[in-house]
């Protein structure tokens, strides 16, 4: 007979029926004894309205809509190119502080005496050494003076997450490659992270609170006096933490938006992995271990070998070109007015002509490499397939499924439209984003409310 293997694992032999509860027991097993995975080296700080990214071919007009939603929406623009440039500043600065510090180590060092020559020799080095010029100290045998080691030059200068990362982009560019998928999707969440201010400590209960006990019915006026006094206290205490955590939270930007960052399945994984903790590697392992002679269902397999593909991010706007052609004409024909640094194309984005004196003083953008932007939109179209199955799937998609990861993560925005029109597209993907938030949000505090009633 036909048996579901969703339910229960084919026979092993012949018609001998496999054993359910022993497949069940050695998987628990196999998951218990897994080698560690090291976590990511931090998971930034999410709590922020609107999460989302803009992808795109080269020239499709990313940074120009990232900063048409930061102006319509308040969105803080995440820019990878500078998040780098400052991981790596961040990076010199830090090992310029360390050359220093192990400088003031050695200086207040005490050096160790010459060893004495034998006789005669010691004349010969001396004038050698320069002779009746040779400094007085030296001839009257005084030692130079030690500075005194701060005892803080003791340890080495901390050394952030940050300056990790810059210093491996600098390897990368010294050995002429590019920085790593983990690399870059580890400075985008330190960059996330910096977003939200920190959050107040909690209110320490004091010391003698495990001690607190009620009072007895006849306790003394003192007693309720002190009791009262440190119940208000604390309150007091308790209304201050919970007035500096909502100042911390209302201090947040509404969210961001990742200007032209995943790229690449690598990417897309990498930044996952690095903004949830998403680790893919942890069901291979467990479905490299599964036994031959005690299997499991395959439902259960799926269960506990699959991860939980829940993106942080609310949407990738994706900007949709219908061939390279149109990106290789936006790669030319961009001006740039060199008082405010705004740049524009004479026919995507042709500059205003209300504004006295700024035709004029426009110059032709320095026209990018050809063969660097046939190098790009090659690898752009290589990972096209991949990508796009990881943040928008299919109809069979979802949890792991073929047909992709995400389902609905991707929205499509039609780059061949005006700016205007690609900014009110992708605006309203971005209102319907805070829209489900606002009302997820009112769903919530009516079950909370109802709860406590």
């Amino acid at each position: 007979p036909w048996v579901d293997p969703y339910l229960e694992p084919e026979p092993l032999f012949g018609e001998i029926a496999p054993n359910v509860p022993l497949g069940s027991a050695v998987l628990d097993l196999n998951v218990l004894t897994l080698p560690p995975i090291p976590p990511p080296p931090m998971l930034p700080e999410l709590g922020f309205t609107v999460r989302c990214a803009i992808t795109g071919m080269p020239f499709s007009g990313k940074t120009t809509l990232a900063g048409a939603l930061n102006e319509a929406h308040g969105l803080v623009v995440i820019d990878p190119g500078a998040s780098l440039i400052d991981a790596k500043a961040k990076a010199k600065e830090w090992a310029a502080l360390e050359e220093a510090r192990l400088a003031r180590v050695e200086a207040a060092t005490p050096k160790e005496a010459p060893e004495s020559s034998p006789e005669g020799e010691g004349e010969e080095a001396g004038e050698e050494a320069g002779g009746e010029d040779a400094p007085a100290a030296a001839a009257d045998g005084e030692e130079e003076e030690t500075p005194e080691l701060d005892p803080a030059d003791l340890e080495p200068v901390p050394r952030a997450l940050i300056v990790e990362m810059g210093e491996k982009a600098i390897d990368a560019e010294l050995a002429g490659e590019p920085v790593d998928a983990v690399t870059m999707a580890t400075i985008i969440a330190i960059a996330v992270d910096a977003l939200a201010p920190p959050l107040p400590p909690r209110p320490t209960p004091p010391a003698d609170a495990a001690d607190d006990a009620p009072l007895p019915d006849d306790a003394d006026d003192d007693a309720k006096a002190q009791a009262a006094a440190k119940a208000a206290e604390e309150e007091e205490a308790n209304a201050a933490y919970e007035e500096a955590l909502k100042a911390s939270i209302d201090a947040r930007p509404v969210g961001f938006v990742i200007d032209g960052f995943p790229n690449t399945i690598d990417e897309a994984k990498a930044l996952e992995r690095a903004l949830t903790g998403l680790d893919e590697a942890r069901g291979d392992l467990i479905r490299a271990r599964v036994s031959d002679i005690a299997r499991p269902t395959l439902r259960e397999l799926a269960a506990k070998a699959e991860p939980l593909y829940v993106s942080v991010l609310d949407a990738i706007i994706a900007l949709d070109l219908p061939s390279v052609d149109y990106s290789t004409k936006r790669a030319e024909g961009r001006r740039i007015d060199p008082e405010s640094g705004r740049v524009f194309h004479l026919d995507y984005d042709p500059p205003p002509t209300n504004e006295p004196g700024l035709i004029a003083r426009l110059e032709d953008q320095v026209p990018p490499d050809v063969a660097r932007v046939v190098d790009r939109l090659g690898a752009w179209e290589v990972a096209r397939d991949a990508r796009e199955a990881w943040h928008h799937g299919g109809e069979g998609g979802g949890g792991g499924g073929a047909g992709g990861r995400f389902v609905g993560l991707r929205a499509g925005v039609d780059a061949t439209l005006g700016k205007i029109e690609v900014a009110e597209a992708a605006g309203a993907v971005v209102a319907d984003v805070k829209r489900k938030k606002e009302a997820a949000a009112g769903v919530a505090a009516a079950a909370e409310a109802a709860a406590r009633a």
